[in-house]
């Protein structure tokens, strides 16, 4: 199936006009949710509660033409094989079949709350994420071409949750937060309060051939992108490696996406200072994370129907693509500074020395 960014455009400007219906003032986050499943990847939604992060797992369900939705809700009693699968004694042929679980036959799943399950649970999560398939007492089993996974997670640190591990949290290309709505949609949303029930509304709009094609689409942009492009999402990657002296001329940065003030208030004493001295990064980002920065990219690219990615498709999806990757040491919670203060850093450094040269 032959298709083109510009070709498409108008189509997946109505999936976000469709989806910013129903799910008010987050255009970032389903701008994000989009390139994950061009990417063919999956994506960790982060916020509170009650701010769209399940609705959003069930509109994509329903844009899209014969997806199944299959949903898990992360607990501390929650075992491997309830997202899985397992044996089970058939009476008929008198031995084990493995029964599997609707999560591996669904196109769209949704793992609520997913940092409320055990950290030891989460290694049954790594096969089927990073391999498409899952296997159980020796039989293995292929997940659909299309298979989209959009993880919630709290804040860290809120009352019954676990960390998520280093591997897991690695096999999500895109972290994005779900806001709190500004005051207007606020007030709209509060008029509209059949909004998550009037689901006859959303018809598909999208064939699951499209979206697999899409993706093969994807893999074509990431092999055909521009050294210029590439070579800036690599100097963004390579300059977080704490063993290379580039790293030591990282300083601390305001949030230039947030308000000056508040921003000069929050790193009050820290702004300035070295990255490096403050201690704060047990390791930057692996080449995983450089080529799948690379691939949101060229998703973003394919939403504004250009058939390349330019250089402000990676300043997009640098801190999306980063955050949850980062390796940042427990003294930088107290000291105040987050993962996204680090990549902030990062760029800022990257782009004085590109504006120099």
């Amino acid at each position: 199936m032959n298709i083109s960014a510009r070709e498409y455009k108008p189509k997946m400007d109505e999936v976000r006009r469709v989806l910013s219906t129903k799910i008010y003032d987050n255009h970032l986050a389903i701008l994000m949710a989009l390139a994950a499943m061009i990417c063919r990847k999956h994506i960790l939604l982060t916020s509170l509660r009650g701010r769209g992060k399940t609705a959003m797992s069930r509109f994509f369900q329903m844009i899209i033409e014969g997806a199944v939705e299959a949903r898990i809700q992360g607990t501390p009693e929650l075992m491997g094989s309830d997202f899985t699968g397992k044996p089970i004694f058939d009476e008929k042929v008198r031995e084990y079949i493995v029964k599997w679980a609707r999560a591996m036959t669904a196109h769209v799943v949704l793992f609520d709350e997913i940092n409320r399950m055990l950290e030891a649970i989460q290694a049954f999560l790594m096969e089927l994420l990073e391999e498409g398939q899952m296997t159980i007492d020796g039989e293995t089993f292929r997940l659909p071409p299309f298979h989209f996974w959009i993880g919630t997670r709290n804040p860290e640190g809120q009352a019954g949750t676990t960390k998520m591990s280093d591997p897991l949290r690695d096999r999500f290309i895109l972290d994005v937060d779900m806001k709190f709505p500004e005051r207007e949609a606020l007030i709209d949303l509060g008029y509209n309060t059949k909004l998550h029930r009037n689901v006859d509304e959303i018809r598909p709009l999208l064939t699951m051939d499209e979206i697999v094609a899409m993706g093969e689409y994807n893999d074509h942009m990431v092999e055909t992108m521009s050294r210029s492009v590439a070579g800036y999402a690599a100097d963004l990657t390579s300059v977080l490696q704490s063993d290379l002296p580039e790293f030591r001329k990282l300083k601390v940065v305001p949030d230039p996406r947030k308000d000056p003030q508040m921003e000069k208030d929050r790193l009050k004493g820290l702004l300035g200072k070295s990255i490096y001295d403050l201690q704060v990064l047990d390791d930057g980002l692996s080449p995983r994370a450089y080529i799948w920065m690379r691939h949101a990219a060229c998703a973003l690219a394919f939403l504004d129907g250009l058939e390349e990615p330019e250089d402000t498709h990676i300043d997009k999806v640098w801190i999306p693509t980063g955050r949850h990757k980062l390796m940042v040491r427990p003294i930088a919670r107290a000291m105040g500074i987050t993962a996204v203060d680090i990549l902030n850093s990062a760029q800022a450094y990257v782009k004085q020395l590109r504006h120099r040269g």
